[in-house]
């Protein structure tokens, strides 16, 4: 069980939290926050390889790491996966598994042509959205939207 998904990959307190949402939203503003108040690393600033190992997902930082230029050749536990978008205020709220496997299904690399891949990458976001807890974050870009979403992991996180 391997799929490559469009997303930023923090670790924080030994949590993998995944950032995803369209390029220029601004995940690499929100999650350089993270890491500069919150001491959190950055395993790769554009993509994020997901693997199940024993019935554990895990996030893998990989070289390729667009124009944020970091990555690090590190695993961690996937606590959740975060819809982040722009917003007046900050909240989060939990997705539910339907609206977070069509949001993966918008994010994850797969073939866009009918057939076996394509039907194993669609299968895999759901196996995802049913196992791991998806937050929606609507944010401005200041710290107090690292606060709420450091509480909806705490709340909702694994």
């Amino acid at each position: 069980h391997d799929c490559l998904i469009h997303a930023v990959v923090m670790e924080y307190a030994a949590k993998g939290i995944l950032v995803t949402a369209p390029s220029g939203t601004g995940k690499t503003t929100h999650t350089r926050m993270w890491q500069e108040w919150k001491r959190a690393l950055i395993l790769n600033g554009d993509r994020c390889l997901c693997r199940k190992l024993e019935g554990i997902w895990y996030a893998y930082g990989m070289p390729w790491s667009g124009s944020s230029g970091e990555s690090m050749n590190r695993s961690v536990p996937i606590s959740c996966i975060v819809n982040l978008k722009r917003g007046k205020s900050n909240v989060a709220r939990p997705m539910s598994v339907f609206d977070g496997c069509i949001y993966l299904m918008q994010r994850i690399f797969a073939p866009v042509w009918p057939g076996v891949l394509q039907r194993k990458g669609l299968d895999l976001c759901a196996e995802l959205a049913v196992e791991i807890p998806m937050l929606e974050l609507s944010c401005k870009p200041d710290p107090e939207s690292v606060e709420v979403l450091e509480q909806a992991v705490r709340c909702y996180g694994r």
